[in-house]
């Protein structure tokens, strides 16, 4: 009933939800939101089996429409495999829990939250908020 009374797609906020927003979060997000990432200090937190999870933090150049950018991200599986079919150069990678690759990504962006590339960019990434514009 909410949903249809704030015109907001049900699957929308279920998956924010899922996430580990709120459901005020969610909601004042609208229906195009900005995407946060699959993970969170909130879901990491109440799950330990995925926060000791083997995490990779990884820093890369890659070519995104007819330009290079740099992006910062973490993933569970290799970053090869992350990356796979992208025009990337790896330029660092570390490994260790996920818990920690989140927190160490988290200050990274926060650092360089200024250079973000605001482009959406579903089509290459889920984290189009990790994109950087960097001399």
């Amino acid at each position: 009933h909410l949903c249809k009374e704030k015109n907001l797609s049900y699957t929308t906020i279920q998956g924010r939800i899922k996430r580990g927003m709120t459901l005020e979060e969610s909601i004042l997000q609208g229906e195009y939101g900005e995407y946060v990432g699959r993970y969170n200090l909130t879901i990491l937190k109440r799950d330990n089996e995925l926060s000791s999870k083997k995490a990779y933090l990884y820093f890369v150049r890659v070519f995104l429409d007819d330009d290079w950018k740099y992006k910062i991200g973490i993933t569970t599986r290799t970053t090869q495999q992350r990356l796979k079919g992208t025009n990337y150069k790896l330029l660092f990678e570390f490994s260790s829990n996920l818990l920690r690759c989140y927190e160490n990504e988290q200050l990274l962006l926060e650092k360089y939250k200024n250079k973000k590339d605001h482009t959406k960019r579903e089509q290459y990434f889920e984290g189009y908020t990790e994109i950087l514009n960097l001399e």
